[in-house]
């Protein structure tokens, strides 16, 4: 019985996690309607990159840490990691970030 109801509630969490991934219906059609790129109505963040010196991050919440060899960012998907040299944030407002330096990699950290 107990094996049952650990089963149960497994299943029940992972329903519960799909659902709050899982854009609703609704938005998807007016994302489509709209010819907008999937999740842009969902507060995924989207990113935009010039070659490997220059990433547009609109979604961001805030900045968790800022030095020349990382720079990480806080979203309402989640955590974006820059790693590089000589990161700079050029510009910063409510919810757009504009990182630029040597880009080596970007990590998106839930």
């Amino acid at each position: 019985m107990n094996n049952i109801n650990s089963r149960t509630a497994k299943k029940r969490r992972a329903a519960k996690r799909a659902k709050l991934t899982k854009p609703s219906n609704l938005t998807s059609k007016v994302e489509r309607a709209l010819e907008l790129p999937p999740g842009a109505l969902s507060g995924a963040a989207h990113i935009e990159f010039t070659g490997n010196h220059r990433a547009i991050l609109d979604g961001s919440c805030g900045i968790l840490e800022y030095d020349g060899d990382v720079i990480r960012l806080s979203t309402g998907s989640g955590v974006i990691r820059f790693t590089g040299s000589d990161l700079i944030m050029t510009a910063l407002t409510d919810e757009n970030a504009v990182v630029e330096g040597k880009i080596l990699s970007v990590e998106f950290l839930g």
